[in-house]
């Protein structure tokens, strides 16, 4: 789909994929054209700006995951150092850890 020139190509293609997943006889992927459907607004939004959240949404994953391994610290300085570490991008990284 974001590769598509313009939103009205795109518009097209979502509607034959979504008009094919409900002719399907899979209930998962009936299913799935009706979320596509519900939010088709929002996913051909995207042709409007050209960005997306998937950025913050990889920020907030790390987030979360750095939450889940430091469960049980003490020190609340330590878990703000990992998350502004993960917030690096990957090619610093080394520079800081020699």
């Amino acid at each position: 789909m974001y590769k598509l020139k313009n939103k009205q190509e795109a518009e097209q293609r979502l509607k034959i994929l979504i008009q094919a997943l409900r002719l399907a006889d899979d209930l998962g992927l009936k299913q799935w054209a009706r979320n596509l459907a519900y939010w088709q607004e929002h996913i051909l939004n995207f042709f409007n700006q050209r960005t997306t959240n998937a950025y913050m949404e990889g920020l907030n994953t790390k987030f979360k995951l750095i939450k889940r391994i430091s469960f049980g610290f003490r020190n609340k300085e330590v878990f703000i150092g990992k998350a502004f570490l993960a917030c690096l991008p990957i090619p610093f990284l080394p520079h800081l850890l020699t």
